[in-house]
């Protein structure tokens, strides 16, 4: 699934890379012979000049430059051959020596686009005459912004011209000029801050900033504002002034807190791709401190969740943990087949309760290869921070069977991103006038049946379900799959109805509704008639019981303690395939192999067959010639058991 920041970038370097062929048409009048690419022909400034001969050329251009005006006329009046042109952002194809840069490309790559890219021009007839003519705005810069390239970024073009001809180039250089005048401001810069200074202006680059919550503190002994617009740099600062996107008023004692949900707001709706122009006012002399928000502390002792760092649950674990509120969306992975339940709250005390009042929701794990996995959106989390009493969300699982569990980035698709999670059974109010809130249904938690929705507003509620996130309100609408108009009480939405979706679905397999809810206001329900799922028979032998399960792609971190915690293959599952340890300890891990969950971690041990080291840092592979020779070892439930030994703590990634 491709995110929305790689759609967006894919999006943005096709139409950069298209935009910059407006960019090749600089001449030899120019000091570099643009005969190779060690030797390109600069385009930054107006310029006016002819193409004399046909042949292939080299350019180099800036991001800076835009927006910008192209007009290329040949000598010919009827052209009907274009410009080739091929772009890329360095001299030897593939290798990037920005790393930031290099990311970008590598998230177009992914997915198709390859480096460098051929274009042809466009053409245009004027008074009968066949010219080429390009007008390129800001936007191009700006989506390039977007994905965190914020700084003027050179291009390489190598364009093979058929014909000669007159050309003309006007880049815009406003942009160019604010940054080259504006104050950078990185996070952790103090910014000395003159009385009644009009003057000064700073840019900030939210697009860098917004991986973090930040905040705005201030020395000064009177009040400052802070003035941000998405405009000119040079602009006025008053409320009136159209370019003017946000005022933050901060004190001596009182910092003003900017939080990644906002920052991403921003940059989704106001111009300037996530660098803008701002101006600190103040009657007083002072310091303007840019620095991300100390996280305060946890509550209750909570254990503190973080990205791809697995924990070991315990059967029905007890404690309660916490992740931090200015996460986006993540995923929650646990290799159980197990029935797996999230519950959340806004404080550490509570109970793994949907009847308990600090409880805010209940997720359920969905069953996906072979794993439990619950999915919150960058909307999801959201909401549940608007009630948080602190820096973290508070959570707890419910499983009846030892598992690990690995919170991780979630890249979904745009729609899904900025949707809530409807679940089955779950309570959600719709306020009236909420019609742009956007939901989404996991279709393969609804299929095969039937769905009972109950309503308990006074007045009809439409309601749409599309497979598409913007839709209009019309049952006929592009992407609408159904339109219902639920009145108060229980509506069944047919099972054939919900078959009948399938396959105008996407590939994230998600179904979006809203609700056109502008005069009603109420409770809504979605119930499936599917049988509540239950934990799947395995054997209750006590080895089964104690340990637990390793899968392909599990991550464990592990230290001394480790050394007493229990672990099982199921054999038949490996035994084709082979294990690879890769272990990144400062020491080697030991590891153990045995016919049973009781033994002792020592290479001689009666019950250990396999004593296999992991150098530190290193990989180990376990080969099916090796699986096959503990065949008679495998205990009745199908099982090989093992135990690691480090005295250094590492992770262990298991394949």
């Amino acid at each position: 699934m491709l995110s929305n920041l790689k759609k967006k970038c894919n999006a943005m370097i096709k139409n950069f890379v298209f935009a910059l062929c407006a960019l090749v048409f600089a001449t030899s009048m120019m000091a570099q012979s643009g005969k190779s690419c060690d030797d390109p022909i600069p385009v930054d400034s107006n310029y006016e000049g002819v193409i004399t001969e046909p042949g292939e050329y080299w350019f180099t251009a800036w991001t800076y430059d835009l927006p910008l005006n192209v007009h290329f006329t040949p000598n010919v009046d009827n052209s009907t051959t274009s410009p080739e042109v091929l772009v890329d952002f360095t001299c030897d194809p593939g290798v990037y020596n920005d790393p930031k840069l290099n990311d970008v490309i590598n998230n177009v790559s992914s997915f198709g686009l390859e480096l460098p890219v051929e274009f042809l021009c466009a053409k245009v007839e004027r008074y009968g005459k066949i010219e080429w003519d390009l007008s390129i705005n800001a936007n191009y810069r700006e989506e390039l912004t977007k994905c965190g390239i914020t700084y003027n970024v050179q291009a390489f073009v190598k364009v093979y011209f058929p014909e000669a001809g007159k050309i003309s180039l006007r880049p815009d250089t406003t942009y160019t000029s604010c940054m080259d005048n504006a104050i950078y401001v990185n996070l952790g810069d103090t910014l000395d801050v003159t009385a009644n200074d009009n003057v000064t202006f700073y840019a900030f680059p939210y697009s860098e900033w917004c991986k973090d919550s930040i905040q705005f503190v201030w020395t000064g002994d009177n009040a400052a504002r802070i003035w941000v617009s998405d405009g000119d740099c040079d602009f006025t600062p008053t409320s009136t002034n159209v370019d003017v996107r946000a005022i933050y008023d901060v004190t001596k004692t009182t910092p003003y807190k900017l939080y990644e949900e906002n920052m991403d707001a921003a940059i989704k709706s106001w111009l300037g791709g996530g660098v803008f122009f701002a101006k600190v006012i103040s009657k007083s002399a002072g310091q303007l401190i840019v620095e991300k928000i100390p996280m305060g502390p946890i509550q209750g002792g909570a254990i503190l969740l973080q990205h791809d760092v697995p924990v070991q649950l315990a059967a029905n674990d007890s404690r309660v943990f916490c992740f931090p509120r200015t996460w986006t969306s993540t995923e929650f992975v646990a290799p159980t087949q197990f029935v797996m339940n999230m519950f959340v709250s806004n404080t550490s005390e509570f109970t793994p309760s949907v009847d308990d009042a600090n409880v805010l929701n209940k997720y359920a794990f969905n069953l996906i290869d072979g794993k439990r996995v619950a999915q919150l959106s960058t909307a999801d989390i959201a909401k549940l921070v608007a009630t948080a009493t602190d820096d973290y969300v508070y959570v707890r699982f419910a499983c009846n069977q030892a598992t690990t569990l690995t919170p991780k980035v979630w890249t979904p698709t745009s729609c899904a991103e900025k949707s809530i999670l409807l679940q089955n059974g779950t309570v959600y109010n719709v306020p009236k006038g909420s019609k742009t809130t956007l939901y989404r249904m996991c279709y393969q938690d609804w299929k095969g049946y039937d769905i009972n929705v109950n309503w308990t507003g006074r007045r009809v509620l439409p309601t749409y379900y599309a497979s598409i996130c913007d839709f209009s309100y019309s049952s006929n609408a592009n992407g609408v799959l159904n339109y219902y108009s639920f009145s108060k009480g229980n509506t069944m939405v047919n099972s054939s109805v919900v078959a009948s979706w399938e396959s105008r679905l996407d590939e994230s397999g998600f179904v979006y509704v809203r609700f056109d809810n502008n005069s009603t206001a109420g409770d809504i329900t979605f119930t499936s008639s599917k049988p509540a799922e239950e934990d799947p028979v395995i054997p209750s032998s006590p080895c089964v019981a104690s340990s637990i399960e390793l899968k392909s792609g599990d991550q464990l971190t592990l230290n001394l303690d480790s050394a007493f915690t229990i672990y099982r293959i199921e054999y038949a599952a490996w035994k084709d395939q082979g294990m690879s340890l890769t272990w990144t300890g400062a020491e080697p891990l030991h590891t153990f192999v045995a016919e049973t969950c009781t033994f002792a971690v020592a290479p001689y041990n009666k019950y250990v067959h396999v004593y296999m080291p992991v150098p530190v840092q290193g990989d180990a592979v376990w080969t099916t010639t090796q699986l096959a020779d503990l065949a008679e070892f495998v205990d009745e439930d199908g099982y090989l058991y093992i135990r690691f030994l480090t005295e250094k703590e590492g992770v262990l990634t298991v394949k």
